[in-house]
């Protein structure tokens, strides 16, 4: 597996190499853009995207202590760092980054298998909650302020009607507790005939049932479910307005509805790739769509390029160094 990720970095590293190589005349450009900007608002649109990993550790915190679990918050913020670390340096399809969340509950809080599942699946579906309900407020303001050609609009609705139908499916399967329980446990017990391990039915019931008791008591209180989207919600809108300041730090003035279509289609192209974090993919989609709608192509890159700086890669600096500390490794 190691031999495999160092190959990727080399491909990738050599790839970036040409790429410049190519277009040494747009990227000296494209630097004289990046040194004009305002250092001033980037360094506040980087304290917000920081401010991120306090809302992620809260909505861990909210629904760990729904399920009667203490963990501190501190703890919660350092291993919010180191999760999205993981996932932005390993194309793992956040895989990894919840393994690690795993092994740091279960191993040093004591938190049940079952509950484990119960906390990333809610988050996960707070995630996805939370950006639909921006999706939706402006996909209507859209279609209001006929900013947008059709197709620009298509994709947008399209992007949409996507997450919802996808998050219905997993909701109206995982209510029918029988057919759901036994399609996992069918795909698990194969994975583990694939690598010629046992499949142990005893301890797969028991995590089923705490995930299924965590699940009640969540439910027994709405409050439980609901902070954690609206924490969301506010990282989503934390990461439009962390935008909107780059560009205005870069001397231009976008509308809100703008950077939404492009975080919106970035995230949609990156999510599809098995690239880590959609690195370069999430650039040519967010920077394309801004383009697509007017700005200057240079700016356009300009910005998404100081966004990913403040949003991806200091947060895996900051995962390097928390790395160990945290996970006790």
């Amino acid at each position: 597996m190691k031999k495999w990720l160092g190959l990727f970095y080399i491909i990738f590293l050599f790839t970036i190499l040409v790429v410049i190589v190519l277009n040494y005349g747009q990227i000296k450009k494209l630097y004289f853009i990046l040194t004009s900007a305002r250092p001033e608002f980037v360094i506040l649109a980087m304290f917000l995207q920081l401010f991120n990993f306090v809302l992620i550790a809260l909505s861990y915190k909210t629904i760990l202590k729904a399920l009667s679990y203490k963990v501190s918050f501190m703890k919660l913020l350092n291993l919010s760092i180191v999760i999205t670390s993981l996932n932005s340096i390993y194309p793992s399809m956040s895989v990894l980054g919840n393994t690690a969340l795993f092994h740091s509950l279960k191993e040093h809080h004591k938190v049940d298998d079952g509950k484990i599942l119960i906390t990333i699946t809610l988050y996960v579906i707070s995630v996805i909650i939370s950006f639909i309900a921006i999706l939706l407020v402006s996909l209507f303001l859209f279609i209001l302020s006929k900013d947008l050609g059709n197709f620009d609009l298509f994709l947008l609705i399209a992007n949409t009607l996507l997450v919802i139908v996808i998050l219905s499916l997993i909701f109206s399967f995982a209510r029918n507790k029988k057919i759901f329980v036994e399609l996992i446990e069918c795909i698990l017990s194969n994975v583990f005939k694939l690598f010629k391990r046992r499949f142990n039915t005893k301890k797969f019931y028991e995590i089923i049932y705490d995930y299924y008791h965590g699940a009640k008591m969540i439910k027994s209180d709405k409050k439980h479910f609901l902070t954690p989207i609206l924490l969301l919600l506010v990282k989503h809108l934390i990461d439009i307005l962390s935008i909107y300041i780059i560009f205005y730090a870069l001397n231009l003035k976008i509308s809100f509805l703008v950077i939404v279509f492009g975080i919106a289609i970035a995230n949609l192209i990156s999510t599809i790739s098995f690239i880590p974090s959609g690195i370069g993919i999430f650039e040519f989609g967010m920077a394309g769509s801004f383009a697509a709608l007017g700005i200057n192509l240079g700016i356009a890159i300009s910005a998404v390029l100081l966004f990913r700086l403040i949003s991806l890669w200091i947060p895996v600096l900051l995962g390097f160094i928390l790395y160990k500390p945290t996970l006790k490794v």
